[in-house]
């Protein structure tokens, strides 16, 4: 039997405690200060920004890429696993446009994204309004809608991941 020592208990640590728990013939010991999520990962936003990332090649990209499948099929699966709820919004995210911004290099996205098998979509004033009424900032011109983005709540995302790893014990 093989020992891994994992440092923090952040979203990262407890994702590779979750992960390397899966593979028969380890050990995974979680070490921390203090309790799961109470640094950065309780302090973060917990966004899923893969799409609307302007990298379009090369690992960063390849690394997003997955990360957004990954999430479809990994909070279905640790929901199951613990029973815990994980607070998900898989309805995308919305980048704002502001007056005076080229849009070009988001057209460019765009396109891009199409080829590779994903939405992204430029909205008008009109249609930002018709979909976010709150938003009324007159240098406020558009935004960039991207769908298949998402946001979870970091924290219960960590604590589910702890639990689902304990259980693999």
């Amino acid at each position: 039997m093989k020992r891994v020592a994992i440092i923090g208990c952040g979203i990262i640590g407890a994702a590779i405690a979750y992960e390397l728990s899966q593979l028969p013939g380890l050990t995974v010991q979680v070490f921390d200060q203090q309790p799961p999520a109470q640094a950065s990962t309780g302090a973060a936003l917990g966004v899923l920004m893969g799409i609307i990332s302007q990298k379009v090649k090369g690992k960063a990209w390849a690394m997003r890429q997955t990360s957004i499948q990954r999430y479809k099929t990994l909070i279905p699966e640790l929901e199951a696993a613990t029973g815990l709820k994980i607070p998900y919004n898989p309805q995308g995210i919305v980048r704002l446009c502001f007056e005076g911004e080229d849009r070009a290099s988001w057209q460019t996205l765009k396109e891009a994204r199409l080829s590779q098998g994903w939405e992204l979509e430029i909205w008008q004033g009109d249609r930002l309004q018709s979909y976010c009424p709150q938003v009324m900032n007159p240098r406020i011109t558009g935004a960039i809608y991207s769908p298949q983005d998402a946001q979870v709540d970091p924290t219960d995302l960590t604590l589910a991941l702890v639990a689902a790893a304990q259980k693999m014990v």
